[in-house]
């Protein structure tokens, strides 16, 4: 019999049939000190909300990070009982991070937070020891301008080029694009349908990410299929014929946007940014823009249009906010008379004439 722990109270079951087990330690008996490996290895034995094989991987990587890491009283983290552990403990594990970005910080939190949090929820342990510990939100990212983006396509390689140009007409996110497959295309009705994705777990129910293909998209990826250098599974590949993976991308793109000498701010996601914000621009709803971003609320697709500074746009958007074709230019439903003598009346208060007063 496997030395194992269920979830649910009662005798060790067999490993085949112990879904929810942790590992017994050396302090089986006693949940304040089972040791932080011993959570990580539950967690990751049982976490099954993982919507690709590229997100699990990243998950163990970082939680086997902080497994290995040493405090600065020299305690390792993956022996050390989860109440001896403190928040400082994981605040000086992201402080040791070099050159992530605020939103990397945050996301490594989250993830090394999770197994602790579902752990004290379901009484394995008799508290999370990081609960306290927060992380801000990064830096809002902006819209990639046309400018910027034909930069990016005229130093770039031709595997990226396609990235760029899938990324900029559709909107989907770059995981979206990384995980492509071809039996997730339906040319016929002209759309993508993707059932494991980023926010399948978000709402009362699943349900799958649909990218609708315009023209331009449909063009690439017949292209794409006949030109497909490898063949296989994947849609987009890199210049070896496999997958990307997200590492790479990035590092693609800091190459490129040092090559072509644009700002540090120009990142992949900018694409889908600047495909929320041109939507708007070109008369869409935000209702809409949120379904063909793969939102869930349109309070999320706020956060992706930068309007500010599109001054043709505002001063067209000023003109049409009134209406200023009513009788006597008023805007008014009123009859032709009645809409002269407010137009009389309008011009004694702007002389500062005003009835019933002096002057």
């Amino acid at each position: 019999m496997p030395d194992v722990l269920p979830i649910s109270a009662g005798a060790p079951a067999p490993a085949h049939s112990a879904p929810h087990a942790i590992p017994r330690g050396p302090y089986a008996g006693d949940k304040s000190a089972r040791t932080v490996g011993c959570v990580i290895d539950w967690f990751l034995k049982n976490d099954l909300k993982v919507h690709s094989l590229e997100a699990r991987r990243e998950r163990v990587r970082i939680l086997g990070l902080f497994r290995c890491f040493r405090n600065s009283d020299g305690r390792l983290m993956g022996d050390s009982p989860t109440d001896a552990v403190i928040g400082a403990d994981l605040v000086e594990f992201l402080n040791r991070q070099m050159g992530h970005g605020q939103w990397t910080r945050r996301r490594w939190c989250g993830t090394i937070k999770r197994p602790f949090n579902e752990a004290a929820k379901l009484g394995l342990i008799a508290r999370s020891p990081f609960q306290a510990v927060t992380e801000k939100r990064g830096g809002r990212g902006r819209d990639l301008s046309w400018a910027e983006f034909r930069s990016l396509l005229r130093v770039a390689s031709p595997t990226m080029r396609r990235v760029l140009l899938f990324l900029r007409w559709s909107g989907a996110r770059p995981e979206e694009l990384r995980t492509l497959e071809w039996p997730h295309i339906d040319f016929a009705a002209r759309r993508i349908v993707k059932r494991l994705h980023k926010t399948v777990h978000a709402g009362t129910e699943p349900r799958p990410r649909v990218i609708q293909l315009n023209s331009h998209l449909i063009r690439l990826l017949l292209w794409i299929k006949r030109n497909h250098p490898h063949g296989g599974r994947w849609v987009f590949v890199n210049s070896f014929g496999g997958q990307w993976r997200t590492h790479a991308i990035c590092k693609n793109i800091r190459h490129y946007r040092e090559k072509a000498g644009l700002p540090g701010d120009v990142k992949l996601y900018g694409c889908r940014h600047a495909f929320c914000t041109e939507a708007i621009l070109n008369g869409l709803d935000l209702a809409t823009v949120a379904e063909l971003a793969g939102h869930r609320s349109i309070v999320t697709t706020q956060t992706y249009l930068h309007l500010a500074g599109k001054t043709d746009h505002l001063q067209s958007a000023i003109e049409r906010a009134v209406n200023f074709g009513g009788a006597g230019g008023l805007g008014l439903d009123v009859e032709p008379g009645e809409a002269a003598k407010l137009m009389e009346l309008l011009q004694r208060m702007l002389r500062g004439k005003v009835p019933g007063t002096r002057g």
